[in-house]
C-alpha cells in the first residue's frame, strides 16, 4: 500500500490526535504499511498545515464580539456567567478517541452544533478549524454530561409553589378574566422525526391529525418564561390526555393543593378534560360559547395568554435548531430526548439572564440563574 493510501486508512485519527497518542501508528508499521517514523511525523505536520485540522486547542477569545451571538447564541458575558454557574469540575478531560479536552471547548462546541443547520463537518471544519470526528466525541462527551448533572433533573422539579401567588396575580392582570388561582399553561409539543425503519415503529411514532412521524411532549410554562414541569417523549400517537395521565400532572397539583392549602390550576387547550387542576376554555362547536357572551369573553382573553406556550416551544426551536429537523432526529441512533432535554434546561438558563417574550408579555420576571440553579440542585 502507497503511503497516501495509509493516510486514507488513518486519516481520522491524524488529525485529531497527537502522534504519540495514536495507536494506530503501531498498527500501520506492524503490517508494513508504514516503515518510517520520522515519515509519519512529517506527513501528520503537512496535513494539519494544509487542512487546518490539528488537535489544536480553542477558547471563547478566539471568536470576535460581532460573530460570537450569532454563532453560539449568547453574548460573552452570559457565556462566561453560565460557564461558572454550572460548574464543569467533574467534566472529562479525555475522550473516547483518547483526545485531550477542556469543558470550555466542549461548551463551544455542544453551543455551536445546537445552533447551527448544518452538519457536524461544517461545524468542525467551518467554525473550529477542528476534525470533525472530535468535535463529534466532544459533542457527544458534553451533551450526556450535561443531561445527567443538570437537564434530567431540571425538568421534573415542579413549580415553585413559594411563588404560585405571584404566576397567579401575573395571569389574572394580563387576562383581565378574574381567574386567580391559575398558575400556568399546559400544552403539548409534537416533534417531528425521521421516519424509522421497521412498519411498527412507523405506525407508532406517527400522528394521523398532524400527518407526519413525531414525538410527543407535555410542557407546562410559567408566567415568567420558565418550564418547570416537562414530561416525554412518548410515541407520536398518544393523544394529549394520554400524556396528563401518563405523567402524573394532576397528582402533583394534588400536592400543591396540600402544600397551600387551595387549589391551583393550569390553562389548556379545550382538548383536555375539564377538571379542578386542569381547566379549559369553552368549546364553540358544543354552544358553550355564544359570540360576545361572558363565556366567549373568558375563552378568548384566557387562549390568548395561553399562547405563551408556543412562544415557548417556539424559543427552544430558534434557540437551538437542531433538535428540530427531521433529518438530525434518527429514531434508535441519536439520543433525541437527551438532545431536547438538553436544549429545554438550556433556555430556562437563558430565560434566567435576559427574560424573554413570555415573561415581558406578563410583567413577571424569572429568577436568577444562581437561585435558578439552586432550586434544580
Amino acid at each position: 500500500m502507497e503511503l497516501h493510501e495509509g493516510l486514507c486508512v488513518m486519516g481520522e485519527y491524524l488529525y485529531g490526535l497527537d502522534v504519540g497518542d495514536c495507536f494506530v501508528f503501531e498498527d500501520l508499521l506492524s503490517q508494513g504499511i508504514l516503515q518510517d517514523q520520522n515519515k509519519i511525523e512529517w506527513l501528520c505536520a503537512r496535513a494539519s498545515q494544509a487542512f487546518g485540522m490539528g488537535a489544536a486547542h480553542w477558547s471563547i477569545d478566539d471568536f470576535p464580539d460581532d460573530t460570537f451571538m450569532p454563532l453560539f447564541r449568547l453574548k460573552k458575558p452570559e457565556f462566561h456567567a453560565m460557564y461558572d454557574a454550572l460548574s464543569f469540575e467533574s467534566f472529562p478531560t479525555k475522550l473516547p478517541n483518547r483526545s485531550r479536552v477542556t469543558p470550555e471547548e466542549c461548551f463551544l462546541v455542544w453551543l455551536r452544533r445546537m445552533a447551527s443547520r448544518g452538519t457536524i463537518f461544517e461545524v468542525g471544519t467551518q467554525t473550529f478549524s477542528a476534525c470533525p470526528t472530535r468535535c463529534s466525541h466532544m459533542f457527544n462527551t458534553f451533551s450526556s454530561h450535561l443531561h445527567d448533572t443538570w437537564s434530567e433533573r431540571s425538568l421534573s422539579i415542579g413549580i415553585p409553589m413559594e411563588r404560585a401567588a405571584e404566576y397567579a396575580d401575573a395571569i389574572k392582570n394580563t387576562s383581565g378574566t378574574g381567574m386567580d388561582n391559575c398558575i400556568c399553561f399546559l400544552d403539548t409539543k409534537a416533534l417531528e422525526c425521521s421516519r424509522p425503519g421497521g412498519y411498527l415503529d412507523q405506525m407508532s411514532v406517527y400522528n394521523g391529525y398532524y400527518g407526519y412521524h413525531c414525538l410527543r411532549w407535555q410542557s407546562t410554562w410559567c408566567p415568567d418564561g420558565m418550564s418547570y414541569d416537562f414530561y416525554g417523549p412518548v410515541e407520536g400517537r398518544r393523544s394529549d390526555n394520554y400524556l396528563l395521565d401518563a405523567s402524573s400532572f394532576v397528582d402533583r397539583f394534588m400536592g400543591y393543593h396540600r402544600r397551600l392549602g387551595y387549589p391551583v390550576c393550569a390553562y389548556a387547550d379545550a382538548g383536555y378534560w375539564c377538571s379542578t387542576y386542569v381547566q379549559t376554555g369553552f368549546r364553540s362547536s358544543l354552544g358553550e360559547r355564544p359570540p360576545g357572551s361572558r363565556n366567549d369573553i373568558y375563552s378568548r382573553f384566557m387562549n390568548k395568554c395561553r399562547t405563551s406556550v408556543e412562544w415557548g416551544f417556539g424559543l427552544i426551536g430558534q434557540n437551538f435548531p437542531y433538535c428540530t429537523i427531521p433529518a438530525y432526529a434518527r429514531l434508535g441512533s441519536t439520543p433525541l430526548a437527551l438532545h431536547y432535554r438538553n436544549a429545554v434546561f438550556m433556555t430556562n438558563c437563558l430565560t434566567t439572564l435576559r427574560g424573554n417574550i413570555t415573561s415581558k408579555f406578563f410583567d413577571c420576571q424569572p429568577p436568577s440563574l444562581g437561585d435558578y440553579l439552586t432550586y434544580v440542585a
